[in-house]
């Protein structure tokens, strides 16, 4: 059964208890409101030291630059990578680019911390600057 965003933001918006009542309040019935969006995409980050934000799975990246990003991720061995699929809701994949900032997909955090995307994570790499985080971190 496809994973659904649209049922996993109303049940995080559940836990929430917003007030159905104020229409910019994020409820179930706005989930189209920002601060829903973004509060979960802060959840997931709280809840994830490595979050991945793609296009695709891990195990079927949908664009070369978020395939990059897994083979290098599986490369240094990360032990725990959590993948969100900006394919599945047009929400996030907006969301998450305001959120951060930037403009592209895939997207990389750290312990909350945006790294950057694959040129960043090409660039860390090559330096050795991406193992040495990794190993700081504990998440290799």
């Amino acid at each position: 059964m496809k994973f659904s965003w649209m049922n996993k933001l109303k049940e995080f918006a559940k836990k929430l208890d917003y007030d159905s009542e104020d229409p910019n309040s994020g409820n179930v019935q706005n989930l189209d409101n920002y601060q829903t969006t973004k509060a979960f995409i802060t959840n997931t980050l709280r809840n994830n030291d490595v979050v991945l934000f793609m296009k695709g799975t891990s195990e079927m990246p949908q664009c070369g630059f978020s395939n990059y990003v897994v083979q290098v991720f599986k490369f240094y061995k990360v032990k725990d990578f959590h993948v969100v699929n900006v394919l599945d809701s047009d929400m996030i994949r907006e969301g998450i680019k305001k959120y951060s900032n930037w403009p592209t997909i895939p997207q990389i955090y750290i312990k909350e911390e945006f790294i950057g995307g694959s040129d960043i994570i090409k660039e860390m790499h090559m330096d050795g600057s991406l193992e040495h985080l990794l190993q700081r971190e504990k998440l290799i």
